[in-house]
């Protein structure tokens, strides 16, 4: 069973957290901030996951401490849950790096790097080496988000190394609802995968209809992904 306990406790905030991916959708939930409660039972309930959750942050200055800080527990959580399960984990984030633009020198064919230095050098190399790789993604004028489309151009480098991902997911988010939003993100993605002959496309999952934190709550999507992530 895929269970996973966290507590995190800050200046602003004492939050204890408890997860079981294969539970049955209960929940007991006391954040202090009535609509966050009711956002992680629908996604205790909708997800089939078992979770409970105390926090008590400083409400009385705002309540965004408390909703970042649960989130930042929740996802602990969901990654404790899957190595747990036996895979090796790992979320990166692309929001605060720094990833400059591919300037098209080719450098990194004989180098096997990046010869920009920043953050993307590690990401890219982290890539190279994952046997699975998800993207996630907002969608942006109908395409994946320029960070996104920034970090595969600068993960030139793994085109002539022994990478060992075969399998790609695409997981993308929109305000509108129509299944063919994401079709020019998967486009791009798809069009990246295929100069890689041992990589494929091996699933992908919109949710439509969201544009706001938290508006993912509860969505059918996430049971697909979290569905698709079995199957792994």
């Amino acid at each position: 069973m895929r269970t996973a306990s966290v507590a995190r406790k800050t200046n602003e905030t004492d939050i204890r957290l408890s997860l079981n991916l294969d539970g049955t959708g209960k929940s007991t939930v006391d954040s202090g901030v009535g609509f966050l409660d009711h956002m992680l039972t629908l996604l205790s309930r909708h997800g089939g996951l078992d979770l409970e959750v105390t926090c008590h942050g400083d409400t009385q200055v705002d309540d965004h401490h408390s909703v970042e800080d649960i989130g930042i527990a929740l996802g602990d959580a969901f990654a404790a849950g899957a190595r747990e399960a036996g895979h090796q984990v790992e979320q990166i984030s692309l929001r605060g790096r720094s990833i400059a633009f591919c300037t098209g020198c080719l450098a990194c064919q004989s180098a096997g790097q990046c010869v920009i230095q920043d953050d993307a050098v590690e990401i890219a190399e982290k890539m190279g080496r994952a046997e699975v790789i998800a993207f996630a993604t907002p969608i942006y004028y109908y395409e994946m988000s320029g960070q996104m489309k920034t970090l595969l151009d600068r993960a030139n480098a793994l085109f002539a190394s022994d990478y060992a991902f075969r399998d790609i997911y695409l997981l993308t988010a929109a305000a509108e609802e129509d299944d063919q939003v994401p079709a020019r993100a998967e486009s791009g993605l798809t069009g990246w995968i295929d100069c890689f002959e041992k990589a494929r496309l091996a699933g992908t999952v919109f949710a439509g209809g969201v544009n706001g934190p938290g508006e993912t709550a509860g969505h059918p999507a996430l049971e697909r992904a979290r569905a698709m992530g079995r199957q792994i």
